[in-house]
């Protein structure tokens, strides 16, 4: 069992960063105090997401967490790809450099490990049919290359 955090982007902390203390700053000069907590814990909350979203590679199957109100769990011999991706659609990512891992017929899930070349071999290792980059294929090939002298 290994577990690779997400990577943290400064985008996904950096707008709703600049819009909750933007507004923060009116509400406290405002005077309105209620609309401030508001903000303090949507605040906290987005921390709260990125700080604990992860994703855990047990025997054959992919736990992804995010937070305490999303897990999903994927089997390893389902996933049939793994692409980078850029995609912005709502997943348990914490950055915007992400993968795509796809499985089933046509499902897509999005995630952001922080290692994303040990996360994608480790996954090849346990299915060997996931189509990954070259690059990460290279990898594979030296590391089985060094083994085997």
């Amino acid at each position: 069992m290994k577990t690779y955090p997400s990577a943290i982007g400064t985008t996904i902390m950096l707008i709703p960063g600049i819009l909750l203390g933007g507004t923060s700053v009116l509400y406290v000069l405002a005077g309105i105090w209620p609309a401030l907590f508001i903000n303090l814990a949507v605040m906290l909350f987005i921390v709260h997401l990125c700080l604990n979203t992860d994703y855990t590679i047990t025997g054959d199957e992919l736990l992804m967490r995010s937070g305490f109100f999303f897990s999903q769990t994927i089997s390893i011999g389902s996933i049939t790809a793994i692409r980078p991706s850029n995609n912005v659609m709502s997943a348990p990512a914490a950055s915007l450099n992400r993968l795509d891992i796809c499985y089933g017929k046509r499902k897509h899930q999005y995630v952001s490990p922080r290692d994303k070349t040990g996360f994608m071999m480790q996954l090849k290792a346990l299915n060997p049919a996931i189509i990954v980059p070259d690059d990460i294929e290279k990898a594979i090939a030296t590391l089985s290359d060094k083994r085997h002298q």
